[in-house]
């Protein structure tokens, strides 16, 4: 099994990460609580049966997809 810690924004609800075997799309096998503000997702292939395991950020916050609400966007008056 291999751990990773992302160095980039976390994954979205419906990203799957390819195997770094065979490069097939890996699906979610299960989900465990990990460190604070952290998850941890096991990734299963189903080619090579290789599996992955990332710690995935909890927090929608601090997630990249909520940027705009620290942008200049304004809603419409």
């Amino acid at each position: 099994m291999h751990l990773a810690y992302p160095t980039e924004p976390s994954l979205i609800l419906i990203e799957r990460p390819r195997c770094r075997k065979c490069q097939t799309r890996m699906n979610l096998a299960r989900i465990m609580p990990g460190p604070k503000g952290y998850d941890y997702r096991t990734f299963e292939c189903t080619k090579c049966d290789c599996t992955d395991m990332i710690a995935v950020c909890t927090d929608p916050m601090k997630s990249a997809s909520a940027g705009w609400i620290h942008s200049n966007l304004n809603p419409p008056v």
